[in-house]
């Protein structure tokens, strides 16, 4: 090394030396320099470099010293007495210096020490383990072995197993660490006055590890806190002075009590039951009877506990907070609720004026949900006797608080109230909901003491009442919910839904009906009514079967403008429950009538999407509603209400119009538009419902048009909706005495397939009707009727006798005898001669002898002898057919002979 490095590092001491700081410039020169010197050094040299070593050190110590006031060391300023310690190594051994070694191991201790001050473990333990390297190397220089023998190097050594002790556990080498502090204990023969210093270390391990939740951790705990206590118990106490044997009795006690929580998390409770036991035998302490609570509690010694949870709370200098655990854990067990409370009230007198006791004990009773057990009713009831009790409600409720201003001791009391009120709120609405009414009056009763009367609170005080008014509600005591709900609109003075909503629920319950609609009513012009409360109010309707209420909600819910409704229910959902619910009083069809009416409305004015919905969801929309005015329509006919039958019919067509067009739904349109035109109809209302029917009817022909086209070839075909549609527009158009289009659609029936005579008889009723009669209709419908008769290959004769008689009829009312009566019984006659014998009714033959010889009568009276003649050989020839009326031949033609010869005699008398 030459003279030029030792003069830069003297250069750059000086420098140091001058500053009131440590440069980084200068460390990193300093550091660079000694990197280049190497260890021959001459003598003069290496002294040379022990004074720059210790100018540098002692500089290093004014540095930290002349710091301000909490300013940390930093690593520039260790780093420059690592560089002090590393130029005193680097020059080594001098003569004429005892101990060099030892000196520069001190450096590097020091220097060490300062490393883990500032955290920087890795460079601590470099310098802890040169200084024991040193240490070792002097004993080894000195008399060949690596025992250290002096008491300065003992002294030394334990200093540094205990910094590297610590320094190891801190970069998680605790195997290194215990095998350090081991090594410390063997010194303790030389040192025992040293014992505390080494217990306390094995005390903060044991301490740290207590302190996490892994069992591994928890295990090795007990090992330290083990050591700890062993060390203190070995001291020589006569080579200590008085005050350290006191103050390793403190720490002695100190590390029991931890052992024995560590033995607590570890369940050990008998483990713990000995550290007890060893810790009454020092002066009291209330984490003695605090162990011996858990450890006993652990064991199921619950009484025992239970005098130690009374010894804990006698003790002065206990904490609240203690005693207020160790009374949670005795209450654990159920047989101890009367012990507990006792202990409560007795920690209560001892701290009168501490609120945060009755608010604890009450979050610790009710803090299990609710179930069936009946521990957890007897805690229950024990926390509402807390929470009735006068002196707890005083205390909570006090606006004195010691040391506070009134301000803050009125903010903290109003703090602690409402705490106390949210946890009785709580308490009870977990049992409002476990259905358990009964428990949730008493804890909302409870609660309501500890509600300031202030306005604040006026809410919240009616809010309690109508709970209390649910509560009764669901325990059927209707009178006793009326009276809070009662109580509940004096406090709020404005009505609001709150209000309304109880009185709802107990009118519904005790099916007044109509008071209900009225709250509905109430409820919609309350300042915070929401769409969602009537939702609400027509489930609860329905629930009760009360569907006039729920209607009445329902429709005041549609009755909404679109902007101040909320509810996220379409209008189609809203109207099909409204017709669902119509439909549960069959007697009352109108009703139904009202809202299916309003949905094709709706659907008119919005269209099918905006309505229904898109898609398939769209299509199963429409379909209910068409389903269901058909069928509904179908219970209208029976009650032969022809007017309502109609309309519904006419709403059913426009909701089956809607869905997706197929052979089926035009079949089912065309047999709904056919029904609403019968009815319509039927009920003959005036021109208006003509009007409609009409227009039914065209859109039934459109229908059916559709229907020829959409056909497959192999589809059956059905005549007879074709044939309805005929009869509709012929008696439509006699309403309208159109009597030229029913002669038309006459002649057409005729090429109708599937149409029969019997039709063109009820065509022919509907032609003689007393409000538009026309007899030429009539009479040219029975001729078609009878000519398609007689072209069958099998005649029904009794119908053609039907027939024949209701021409006969009607061409009397047409003009009486007249020649197209008569012949129409030539007709007959010959209709009659053509049959098989019997087939033409035997009855009928006889009436049209015997009208036909009545007949003759009239003209006798006056005398018309022609028309006489005329109608008797008519009867005769009739005769022919009926046997059973030929014992009457004889005096038959004696009369008619008789009367030709009346005939000729006024013939020969001119008249």
């Amino acid at each position: 090394m030459s003279p030029t490095h030792l003069s830069t590092v003297d250069k750059l001491v000086s420098e140091i030396e001058q500053s009131s700081i440590v440069s980084s410039r200068v460390l990193n020169q300093l550091r660079e320099i000694l990197g280049q010197l190497t260890d021959k050094l001459s003598d003069d040299e290496k002294l040379q470099a022990w004074k720059l070593s210790y100018r540098l050190w002692n500089t290093c110590v004014d540095l930290a010293n002349n710091k301000p006031l909490g300013e940390e060391i930093d690593e520039d300023h260790a780093g420059l007495r690592q560089a002090a310690s590393d130029l005193l190594l680097l020059a080594g051994t001098i003569e004429g210096v005892d101990s060099c070694l030892l000196k520069i191991a001190l450096f590097y201790y020091r220097t060490g020490t300062i490393w883990h001050k500032i955290k920087n473990y890795g460079q601590a333990s470099v310098c802890f383990e040169k200084a024991g390297e040193l240490i070792s190397r002097g004993q080894q220089e000195c008399d060949g072995t690596t025992e250290v023998k002096s008491r300065e190097e003992q002294q030394f050594l334990f200093d540094l197993y205990l910094a590297r002790s610590q320094t190891a556990w801190e970069v998680n080498h605790p195997a290194l660490a215990c095998s350090l502090l081991a090594r410390a204990r063997k010194l303790l023969t030389v040192f025992p006055e040293r014992c505390q210093q080494l217990a306390e270390q094995y005390f903060q391990h044991g301490q740290e590890l207590v302190a996490k939740e892994d069992a591994e951790s928890q295990s090795e705990s007990i090992m330290y806190l083990e050591q700890a206590f062993e060390v203190c118990s070995e001291a020589r106490k006569d080579s200590l002075e008085e005050s350290a044997r006191t103050s390793l009795s403190k720490l002695k006690l100190q590390i029991l009590r931890y052992l024995a929580a560590g033995h607590l998390q570890r369940e050990n409770y008998e483990n713990v039951l000995k550290c007890v036991a060893v810790l009454k035998l020092a002066p009291s302490h209330p984490s003695t009877n605090y162990l011996a609570v858990k450890a006993l509690a652990g064991l199921c010694r619950h009484e025992e506990a239970e005098v130690e949870l009374f010894a804990l709370i006698r003790q002065h200098n206990a904490s609240v907070e203690a005693c207020l655990s160790a009374l949670e854990i005795v209450l654990q067990d159920p047989n101890r609720l009367e012990g507990g409370k006792r202990a409560f009230f007795l920690l209560q007198s001892f701290h009168a004026s501490n609120k945060m006791i009755p608010l604890r004990m009450l979050e610790h009773l009710l803090k299990p949900l609710p179930d069936a057990d009946d521990n957890h009713i007897k805690r229950v009831d024990l926390a509402i006797e807390i929470a009735t009790n006068t002196n707890i409600v005083s205390v909570i409720t006090d606006g004195s608080t010691d040391g506070l201003s009134v301000h803050d001791a009125h903010v903290s009391s109003n703090k602690e109230q409402q705490c106390t009120h949210a946890i009785l709120w709580n308490s009870g609405a977990e049992h409002f909901t476990a259905k358990k009414y009964e428990t949730s009056i008493k804890l909302f009763e409870a609660s309501m003491l500890y509600l300031p009367g202030d306005e604040e609170n006026k809410l919240q005080r009616a809010k309690s009442l109508r709970v209390l008014c649910l509560c009764h509600i669901a325990l059927l005591r209707y009178d006793r919910a009326a009276e809070f709900a009662i109580e509940a609109q004096k406090v709020e003075e404005n009505s609001n839904t709150g209000c309304t909503s109880s009185m709802f629920k107990i009118f519904l319950q005790t099916s007044k009906e109509l008071e209900a609609a009225e709250e509905v009513e109430k409820m919609v012009i309350c300042p915070d009514f929401e769409p969602d409360f009537l939702t609400l109010a027509a489930h609860e309707a329905m629930a009760q079967n009360s569907a006039k209420v729920a209607i009445k909600a329902l429709s005041n819910l549609l009755g909404l403008e679109s902007e101040k409704r909320k509810s996220t229910m379409k209008d189609v959902i809203l109207i099909r429950n409204l017709v669902t619910l119509s439909l549960r009083d069959s007697t009352n069809q109108k009703e139904f009538m009202r809202y299916i009416k309003l949905a094709q409305t709706q659907l008119a004015e919005a269209g099918f999407e905006s309505f229904f919905g898109s898609g398939s969801v769209g299509q199963q929309e429409a379909k209910w509603f068409a389903s269901t005015s058909w069928n509904q329509g179908l219970v209208a006919i029976k009650t032969k209400d022809w007017q309502l039958s109609g309309d519904i019919f006419a709403c059913a067509s426009d909701f089956i119009s809607s869905l997706q067009e197929s052979h089926e739904n035009l079949q089912w349109l065309q047999k709904s538009l056919l029904l609403a035109t019968s009815c319509l109809m039927a009920a003959d209302s005036g021109v208006d419902c003509l009007r409609i029917a009409t227009k039914m009817l065209e859109k039934c022909r459109k229908v059916h048009r559709a229907l020829a086209m959409s056909r497959e070839s192999t589809d059956p075909v059905d005549h007879t909706l074709e044939v309805h549609t005929a009869l509709l527009s012929f008696d439509l158009k006699g309403r309208v005495k159109d009597y030229k289009a029913q002669l038309e659609i006459l002649y057409q029936c005729g090429t109708l397939s599937g149409f029969k005579a019997e039709y063109y008889l009820m065509m022919a009723d509907y032609a003689t009707k007393d409000s538009h009669p026309c007899f030429d209709v009539a009479t040219t419908a029975l001729r078609m009727a009878l000519k398609f008769m007689l072209s069958l290959p099998a005649p029904d004769y009794k119908l053609v006798a039907t027939t024949v008689r209701k021409q006969i009829k009607i061409l009397d009312q047409q003009n009486k005898d007249g020649p197209e009566v008569l012949v129409m019984y030539r007709q007959s006659k010959e209709i009659v001669a053509n049959s098989s014998e019997g087939d033409y009714p035997p009855d009928e033959v006889q009436w049209l002898v015997a009208t036909s010889w009545n007949r003759s009568g009239l003209h006798l009276k006056f005398l018309r002898y022609t028309q006489a003649e005329t109608w008797m050989e008519v009867a005769l020839d009739l005769l022919k057919y009926a046997p059973q009326l030929e014992s009457r031949k004889a005096a038959m033609v004696e009369g008619l002979n008789h009367v030709r010869q009346k005939r000729i005699s006024s013939l020969a008398n001119g008249h």
